[in-house]
């Protein structure tokens, strides 16, 4: 219950990090407004969108992006994607999904980050998770701040919708 509060937490301070990082009219085109995906809907894609801040990435970091739901893998996507200078944003890349996933397995989903530093690097960040499902609705799930390291490589976000 409490990693829900969190979850929770996370998501109204992301949304609040994102109208300030991209302004208001800049976080209304980020995440359109679709009304909630329908029951029986099934995921048809997903992207992630990266917002670096003061803490790059370098350019041979590798970085695998998993999303998770209750009957495990549902999309992913990785590689080195270039560097991410301080102060940018980067995406959206698209994720390859399973066929099949249905949007009530991913209301309590997990989204895992992890990289692969060539040496040392430390990335601070904050992402956007879109998923797309078949019924044309699209569920937005943010982050406004993490950091990965060669110290700490793996971030696993829960997010319940």
């Amino acid at each position: 219950m409490e990693r829900r509060k969190r979850a929770i937490r996370f998501l109204v301070a992301a949304a609040a990090g994102m109208a300030l990082l991209l302004g208001s009219a800049g976080a209304a085109a980020a995440a359109p407004a679709t009304p909630a995906p329908l029951a029986g809907a099934t995921l048809t894609g997903a992207s992630i969108t990266f917002n670096t801040f003061n803490d790059d990435k370098d350019n041979d970091t590798f970085v695998r992006v998993t999303v998770n739901g209750d009957n495990g893998l549902a999309a992913v996507t990785s590689g080195f994607f270039g560097l991410f200078p301080d102060q940018s944003t980067k995406g959206p890349f698209n994720m390859t999904v399973r066929s099949g996933v249905r949007w009530e397995s991913l209301t309590d989903n997990h989204v895992i980050i992890t990289i692969t530093p060539n040496g040392n690097d430390t990335w601070k960040f904050g992402f956007q998770v879109n998923l797309f499902f078949s019924d044309g609705s699209v569920e937005p799930e943010f982050l406004d701040f993490t950091t990965l390291s060669q110290s700490s490589r793996t971030g696993d976000y829960e997010f319940v919708f």
